[in-house]
């Protein structure tokens, strides 16, 4: 990666937008950037950090700090870099998130977001700072950590790279040489290890659940035996032997109980048997006494129920006399009906009378309604008879004033038309004016231009004259005084443009003078117009008229509108006076009907009044004949009777019924008591509490014999279970076991565990070929800057057996033969194995086959700790990149550096606030 040009705006110092031409500066060898302290060079390694990766290149700047101090508020921060990859070229742009002035002006800030685009090679377009970030990332294949230890050497940060740990190594190394597969090799052995663990102690504990459920009697010798296996200290091939006895014992007690299952089972058959004949007999005895009993009481009822039947049939006469009274209220029905058609027809009447009078009382109000509404109508028609005639008054009236307030516009349009054409007759004349002037002027320089033409001549005749040749006004052939020409004299052709200019200044002027006279006699027709319409208004024509115009165009619209209120008054009143002659004929018809109604139901009130009287006369002569008051009671006496004469009836046929079913009884109970008491003597007699007590026996003796089976089943079936799965998990355990012991030592010896090994990882032994590599190139550079003096070497053992190892570093001393850790090197000494450790691992980066691709990298101050001596080896030692085609930046405030580096970033700082950039190249 090589950038070509870096564009940053309101970005740090940089107050506006400043370009850097990083092209200038080739594509190898060294650079030196120099400037003001505070002016900015670090910002430039954060601007090409910043545009990668969208974070500056140190830990403590934030993306929050970028934007400038000095910029201004509208100018935007943003940082835009163009930059080579694999021999294509990209461009990215980005602009962190803050605050601007709002659009609208006003005197608040608003947040603008952070923005980010690459334009790849081919014109695609990545936008958006998540996505370019993903494609950033994958393009360069390293972070913006591994990008700043490799690429951008910030200040301060030479030593991470010199001490980092093993592990820290390894992380930076995985990305940039690819060995990602060779940590993933050993996470999956490190997890099949796990899970074969986890299954190895998986199938241990179901081994331990199933040792838990063999079950013994505790009178069983084989219990201790048991007991060993429960706490697995008994092998597992005696705990088969074990379960084999434990399981044969149970089958031999199964046939045994079951035997004498069946001989208890046969026993409680017979005394069932026997309880059940004494059942029997006990409930043929208590049939018979229940018999007995129910024999005794149908016996002693029996007289009471004839003398109820007796006294039932005593009573049958009153049943007729009850049916005779029946008779004589059914004839004088008919009576009772002609009573009830007169009450019905009494009530309607009277009905109707209530709705008479109350019908006469809203007629009479609605003829005292519409006789008011017509004299009403009558009286309102009177008053808006005038309003035709008034309405057409009005209607002339409002005309002749719409015609006065027209001829009033009229007369005010002509006076702004009067108004302009005086305002463009002053201007035609001061046109005329300027142009007369003209024309003066250019009149006077003409006869001028021709008096001193004419005056001329003879000086103009003279210098023509030449000696032997006879002069063209006199002839004579010696010219011994010719006519001097006067000075300034004018040219024939300066008379004729003098002449030219006051011909066309006479025709301008003329122009002029003729369209001020147009202008005037216009202005003279308007103002006649005027003095004419004013008269017809009776205007003073004297006097102004803009005052009068104005005053009368106010009555007038006054005046108008007075009119128009008026008119839309008598307006209303005119089609009020329609709408009456509309509605006054109905209105008497209205009262007209309401008159006839009224006289009808006077009439018919009294005609209903006399049917009422003559009802009420027959109704009261119908009453008296009859005992009850109306057909109702009638039939309701009726209906009484009829139930009373029912009830005698029944309850005699009861009565008899009840005797007749009593006697059946008797007769049935006498035989059923027979029938039992003939039973009872044939059952045989049993002792039932000494059967009962053998049953309770045997049943209890079932009891304990099915409850030792199930024990036996419950016992029989948990062994038998755990017979078969440790079986199983004996073969399963031995498998895995095998399994499990393999992967633990590949998994081991893959991710440096092993015990009394040194602890290095696979993916740490294969880097380790990459790191020496990266050391051979390092030292050429080291052993330069140092003199020959010291070599980086990577260490064989960690010295600890406990910590990871295999990218340890240490450094050979070649003055002393020592071999010490890299932190006992002093700050110079430090300086440069850094430098030189990034060096090699950048030569290493472009020689790999497919690997990152970085060709420049930036050193960030740290010459200032080296002498002359170590500071010249430095410098060429780092010249030598030009053979890998690497380009370095170095930043320093060394004076001897400007010296010793001909291209330069000069960066100076303005004290009005902002830096400035400059390339020397």
């Amino acid at each position: 990666m090589r950038p070509l040009s870096l564009t940053l705006s309101a970005f740090g110092p940089y107050a506006s937008v400043t370009t850097v031409d990083l092209s200038l500066l080739g594509t190898q060898g060294l650079y030196l950037i120099t400037g003001d302290t505070g002016a900015g060079k670090t910002t430039l390694f954060d601007a090409i950090t910043y545009a990668l990766y969208g974070e500056p290149s140190g830990d403590t700047r934030r993306v929050s700090m970028l934007r400038s101090q000095y910029a201004a508020a509208d100018c935007p921060t943003f940082v835009e870099m163009t930059f080579q990859y694999g021999g294509r070229e990209y461009r990215v742009r980005r602009s962190p998130e803050y605050q601007r002035p709002a659009k609208s002006g006003k005197s608040r800030l608003v947040n603008k977001p952070a923005e980010a685009e690459l334009h790849k090679p081919g014109g695609q377009v990545i936008t958006g700072v998540l996505s370019v970030n993903e494609e950033i990332k994958n393009l360069l294949r390293i972070d913006r950590a591994q990008f700043t230890r490799v690429a951008m050497i910030a200040q301060g940060d030479f030593l991470k790279l010199l001490v980092a740990s093993t592990e820290e190594r390894k992380q930076l190394f995985r990305q940039i040489f690819d060995t990602q597969l060779y940590n993933d090799l050993q996470e999956a052995l490190k997890a099949q290890t796990a899970a074969m663990k986890a299954e190895y102690d998986g199938l241990e504990a179901q081994t331990g659940f199933q040792l838990g459920t063999i079950s013994c009697r505790r009178e069983d010798p084989l219990c201790e035996a048991v007991k060993q296996a429960r706490e697995m200290t008994l092998p597992l091939s005696q705990v088969q032997d074990v379960l084999r006895q434990l399981i044969a014992q149970d089958l031999q007690e199964e046939a045994d109980i079951k035997q004498r299952q069946g001989e208890l089972a046969l026993q409680l058959r017979k005394i069932k048997d026997q309880l059940l004949l004494h059942g029997e007999r006990q409930k043929t005895k208590a049939d018979y006494e229940q018999a007995q009993a129910s024999l005794a009481a149908l016996q002693h009822a029996l007289p009471q129920l004839h003398q109820h039947a007796e006294e039932a049939k005593a009573q049958l006469p009153q049943a007729e006399a009850k049916a005779r009274q029946m008779a004589e209220i059914t004839a004088q029905l008919p009576q009772y009906q002609q009573l009830e058609t007169q009450h019905t027809a009494l009530k309607q009447v009277d009905e109707d009378i209530k709705g008479a009078q109350t019908a006469l009382a809203a007629q009479e109000k609605a003829l005292s309604d519409a006789s008011t509404q017509v004299q009403d109508g009558r009286d309102e028609l009177r008053l808006v008879q005038p309003a035709a005639a008034q309405l057409a008054e009005l209607s002339g009236q409002i005309d002749k004033i719409k015609e006065r307030v027209e001829r009033v516009s009229s007369l005010s349009g002509l006076m702004d038309e009067y108004k302009r054409l005086q305002s463009i007759l002053k201007q035609v004349q001061a046109s005329y004016e300027q142009a007369a002037k003209a024309e003066d002027a250019a009149r006077q320089d003409y006869h001028a231009k021709n008096r001193a033409f004419l005056n001329a001549q003879a000086g103009i005749l003279a210098q023509g004259l030449k000696p032997g040749q006879p002069c063209p006004v006199c002839g004579a052939l010696a010219h011994p005084n010719p006519a001097p020409l006067p000075q300034g004299a004018p040219t024939k052709e300066a008379v004729e443009a003098a002449k030219d200019l006051m011909e066309q200044s006479a025709a301008t002027a003329a122009k002029h003078s003729k369209d001020a006279a147009a202008r005037h006699s216009a202005l003279l027709t308007r103002e006649v117009d005027i003095k004419q319409q004013a008269q017809a208004l009776d205007l003073d024509g004297s006097a102004k008229l803009r005052p009068q115009l104005t005053a009368l165009h106010e009555a007038l619209e006054q005046e108008q509108e007075q009119k128009k209120a008026e008119q839309k008054q008598a307006d209303i009143q005119d089609k009020r006076r329609q709408e009456l002659d509309i509605l006054l004929p109905d209105w008497e018809k209205a009262q007209e009907h309401a008159r006839e109604q009224v006289s009808a139901l006077a009439l018919r009130l009294t005609t209903l009044n006399t049917k009422q009287a003559g009802l009420a006369e027959t109704l009261a002569a119908l009453r008296a004949q009859l005992p009850y008051g109306h057909i109702k009671a009638a039939q309701t006496q009726h209906d009484q009777l009829k139930a009373e004469r029912a009830a005698l009836i029944k309850q005699a046929e009861d009565s008899h019924q009840a005797l007749i079913d009593h006697e059946k009884q008797t007769a049935q109970a006498q035989s059923r008591a027979a029938t039992f008491a003939q039973q009872l003597s044939q059952a045989p007699v049993i002792d039932a509490a000494q059967v009962m007590a053998r049953e309770n026996e045997l049943t209890q003796q079932q009891d304990t014999i099915t409850q030792n089976l199930l024990d036996l089943h419950t016992r029989l079936k948990a062994n038998q279970q755990a017979q078969n799965e440790l079986t199983r998990l004996q073969a399963r355990l031995k498998l895995v076991s095998e399994r499990w012991i393999f992967h633990k030592t590949l998994s081991d010896t893959a991710n440096g565990m092993l015990r009394d090994k040194e602890r290095i990882v696979l993916e740490a032994f294969a880097q380790g070929f990459y790191f020496d590599r990266v050391l051979s190139r390092a030292n050429i550079r080291f052993m330069t800057m140092s003199d020959g003096q010291y070599e980086l070497r990577r260490a064989d053992l960690s010295g600890d057996l406990r910590r990871q190892s295999g990218l340890d570093l240490q450094v050979l001393d070649h003055y002393n033969g020592s071999l010490r850790d890299v932190a006992s090197l002093s700050g110079g000494e430090s300086f440069m194995a850094a430098l030189s450790l990034a060096l090699g691992l950048s030569d290493e980066i472009q020689s790999s086959s497919g690997g990152i691709r970085l060709s420049t990298m930036f050193v960030d101050e740290g010459f200032g700790s080296l002498d002359p001596v170590a500071l010249s080896q430095s410098i060429k030692a780092l010249s030598t990149l030009s053979e890998s085609h690497v380009l370095v930046g170095i930043i320093s405030h060394v004076a001897d550096l400007r010296e010793k580096i001909d291209k330069q970033i000069v960066i100076t700082k303005d004290r009005t606030g902002g830096s400035r950039v400059s390339i020397i190249s």
